[in-house]
């Protein structure tokens, strides 16, 4: 379709790990001769808090504060922006929460809800309004996109979270369809969730696993590395029991936040159909608008060696600009697969003017593990919003239990977030990869939830062939279909 993926250099001996949840494999092979472990986890202490103040700002009217309303007001238009500010104190952390969730009660639904990013603490309740409002202090944190009334919302904010101290938040919508959330006068006060381990050394219990199709006497050729000790993933030696061989009716993975996306797709009626709410298309705005009901675009910009420039198109911009408050666009997948750093400049700019001329939509890029690319392009640098990282397994009949926690791994330890990380399931055989077997590919789905648990996106790569390059995709695997139709729910 638009996007011309190139897969990558990855040489894979290995055997098969099967991920959990509720389900098991009764595979005969022989066991990994590297049997990964199973940490049991710290028991969690939890704490809430309570918003110290809150309020919507409106730039219709710059000068008016809104801080005693029971409602907190969200939307996006022409001189028609609403924006959610959140303020809590947090004490009695024992130190950087494990987990921190924003969470708000949603009074009204929206087909796309705001995304969520940190700012100064220098503003007060009744004092904030649309000029005065703070700035905000970190890339996108979050976001959400359908929201039905009467419900919570829960926000992904770990990474703020570093321990005792006031932190603020605020909620930008980029859609004209308004959503709100009861405030802290409401019935539904917000509130901020921190999780944190009690302290207690965890139990590491080894496990040996029987995977299918491996065959005797591989041995694993990559080690583990050592993962940050700052990183929320389970060590990189971390394995849940196996999977059931047999299509399941729950697949690993499966969280109704987590916007899905594929690419080089023949037929978007087909691939929503089966829950698919992000599509692969140019930039054109009639084809955006045509999408099916629910659906969104990932637009192709394809920065490239051949296509590097720092300096941006006329037609970008046009479109960038055309396009700033359409609900029905998603994202901008601006490259696939850099080789260098040679891009970096381009990436960086085309990245700014999407932030500035088209607040919440994404900047979406492809890494793989060509050295010295996970650090050159991390957001500190090009402030790109999602990475997708490709590990994929699969190959010369085996699968390599170690490659895609060690990619994540090295991700994280070069300065991605794993707030950002958007896994990359192995729907293709060709190009020197070998076809997922069923199993395999819930493995995959598996794996990837354990490690890099709900993703504001996750792609499947790929819903078409390409001739002379992928000879197997989700559109020529019915057996695939069933277990991304389930994954997507």
């Amino acid at each position: 379709m638009f996007t011309s993926k190139k897969l990558n250099h990855i040489t894979i001996v290995i055997a098969v790990i099967a991920l959990v949840l509720g389900t098991f494999i009764n595979a005969q092979a022989a066991p990994l001769p590297q049997p990964l472990a199973i940490s049991s986890p710290a028991q969690s202490v939890q704490l809430t808090f309570s918003p110290k103040a809150d309020s919507y700002v409106r730039q219709a009217s710059p000068t008016s504060n809104y801080g005693t309303n029971t409602k907190l007001w969200g939307e996006a238009g022409t001189n028609a922006n609403y924006e959610i500010n959140l303020s809590f104190t947090v004490s009695g952390a024992p130190g950087p929460a494990q987990n921190a969730k924003l969470r708000l009660y949603a009074t009204s639904g929206t087909v796309d809800g705001p995304t969520v990013y940190a700012t100064n603490n220098n503003w007060t309740q009744t004092g904030i309004t649309w000029k005065t409002r703070p700035a905000r202090t970190s890339a996108r944190l979050d976001d959400k996109g359908i929201i039905a009334s009467n419900t919570w919302i829960e926000f992904n904010v770990t990474p703020l979270l570093s321990g005792n101290g006031t932190y603020s938040f605020v909620l930008v919508s980029t859609s004209p369809d308004s959503v709100s959330f009861s405030s802290r006068e409401g019935s539904q006060p917000p509130q901020l969730v921190l999780s944190f381990g009690s302290g207690i050394t965890p139990t590491t219990t080894k496990t040996t696993f029987t995977p299918t199709n491996v065959p005797t006497g591989t041995s694993l050729p990559r080690t583990a590395t050592a993962m940050p000790t700052t990183s929320p993933i389970p060590a990189t030696n971390t394995l849940a029991p196996t999977i059931t061989a047999n299509t399941p009716t729950s697949i690993p993975g499966n969280v109704s936040q987590t916007k899905h996306f594929t690419a080089n797709e023949t037929s978007y009626a087909d691939s929503a159909a089966i829950g698919f709410n992000v599509h692969d298309t140019g930039m054109s705005t009639s084809t955006i608008n045509a999408l099916p009901a629910g659906s969104q675009a990932m637009v192709w910009v394809g920065i490239g060696a051949s296509n590097c420039s720092a300096t941006l198109s006329s037609t970008f911009k046009s479109f960038v600009l055309d396009n700033a408050t359409n609900p029905r666009l998603y994202g901008f997948y601006l490259t696939d697969e850099p080789l260098d750093d040679t891009c970096v400049a381009a990436v960086t700019a085309y990245t700014k003017y999407i932030h500035d001329n088209a607040p919440g939509k994404k900047a979406f890029i492809l890494l793989t593990d060509w050295p010295g690319t996970y650090a050159a392009y991390r957001p500190a640098i090009t402030n790109v919003d999602l990475f997708g990282l490709d590990p994929y397994p699969v190959k010369d009949g085996t699968y390599d239990s170690t490659l895609i926690p060690n990619e994540i791994n090295n991700a994280i330890a070069a300065g991605i977030p794993l707030a950002s990380i958007v896994p990359v399931f192995q729907t293709f055989g060709g190009a020197g990869w070998d076809a997922p077997t069923a199993t395999q590919l819930t493995t995959i789905l598996g794996q990837w939830a354990t490690l890099v648990p709900n993703p504001p996106l996750d792609y499947a790569y790929s819903w078409g062939t390409q001739s002379n390059y992928l000879s197997a995709a989700l559109v020529n695997r019915p057996d695939w279909r069933d277990i991304m139709a389930v994954h997507n729910k």
